[in-house]
């Protein structure tokens, strides 16, 4: 495709190119656009490409009792409230879905214990490995689910968990390793997402249009948890004497 696109500009690295398209830093549709002149309605800085999430629609459910981890992003103010659920299937395909409370919508301030309420119907019907949340608005209401059983991991959003996070979801998307209902709300908040760069790498932030991603966000949290080794069970070599 490079060498169809550079005509004779022989001189242009095509090696450099190859390596430029697969950075992770470099959007799809940028690579499209750019280095094979291919024409691309995505938005420029959107952080996956449409038809990649497109492509990843099925209809595929979460089963009742099994396995999930949830994702919470909650905002007080103006901003939307989410709480994601991923599951890893048999095909170790992550099945997700989201729900999301609008302030805009209802005119009045996100309801809380609405927000724990819905976390409490999802521990019931699914088993609950993780429910991952950012401290910042959600700290005592998280500390009242813990006490309830429901097992609550606080993971600040930070570059240090985002980046690794952002990171793992937009390789699983690229890879149709995940599956979605085509719900319109998280279509909408996975396709506003933008990268955002910083000195340890990229995160999510808002596009310039100011569309609200907090489902994206929590699914990434859960997505990202999700896909991480179960860690090792100790062995039992005995008892003390």
């Amino acid at each position: 495709g490079i060498l169809a696109a550079r005509g004779d500009s022989t001189w242009l690295d095509v090696d450099r190119l190859i390596e430029e398209i697969y950075d992770p830093n470099t959007p799809p549709s940028t690579a499209r656009r750019f280095y094979l002149n291919i024409p691309d309605d995505t938005p420029d800085d959107c952080w996956v490409e449409r038809k990649d999430w497109l492509e990843c629609k099925g209809d595929e459910v979460i089963p009742d009792g099994a396995d999930v981890f949830l994702g919470v992003d909650v905002a007080l103010f103006r901003d939307n409230t989410a709480v994601a659920v991923v599951h890893r299937n048999e095909d170790e395909n992550f099945v997700v879905q989201a729900t999301a409370w609008d302030p805009r919508a209802s005119g009045a301030d996100v309801d809380v214990t609405a927000v724990m309420q819905h976390i409490r119907e999802l521990a019931d019907r699914y088993t609950v490995r993780e429910c991952v949340y950012d401290p910042r608005f959600f700290d005592v209401p998280a500390k009242m689910l813990a006490d309830e059983g429901i097992p609550m991991v606080e993971l600040t959003q930070s570059s240090t968990f985002m980046v690794p996070a952002c990171g793992f979801a937009y390789e699983q998307i690229r890879a149709r390793r995940v599956r979605h209902d085509g719900d319109p709300m998280l279509e909408a908040h996975v396709l506003s997402a933008q990268m955002r760069h910083g000195e340890s790498g990229w995160t999510l932030s808002k596009n310039k249009s100011k569309h609200v991603i907090d489902a994206c966000i929590a699914m990434v949290m859960a997505m990202y948890r999700c896909g991480q080794p179960e860690p090792p069970t100790p062995e039992f070599f005995g008892a003390w004497v």
